[in-house]
């Protein structure tokens, strides 16, 4: 295993801060690749990360068709008319 970068020599975009405000606020899964890149994380945690985004969008899809169906739902309930786009 190599010894952990000098901070000096990190680029300021694999800083892990950087990184994982890319992850949960930004950019979600498309830092996935920023994660991989960066020295300043070890293999294990950079697993971790992966695991914990796709659980995080598997949820959000789940949220959405959820939200879906409630709408649906509601919608029938009071004999509205659903939008069309």
């Amino acid at each position: 295993m190599s010894p952990a970068p000098n901070i000096d020599s990190v680029k300021w975009y694999h800083r892990w801060w950087f990184v994982l405000l890319m992850l949960l606020v930004v950019l979600g899964p498309l830092a996935l690749p920023l994660l991989w890149k960066s020295p300043q994380f070890p293999r294990l945690v950079k697993i971790i990360l992966t695991i914990l985004m796709v659980l995080e969008i598997l949820w959000l899809i789940v949220l959405g068709f959820t939200a879906v169906e409630a709408t649906r739902r509601y919608f029938q309930q009071f004999q509205l008319a659903l939008p069309s786009f």
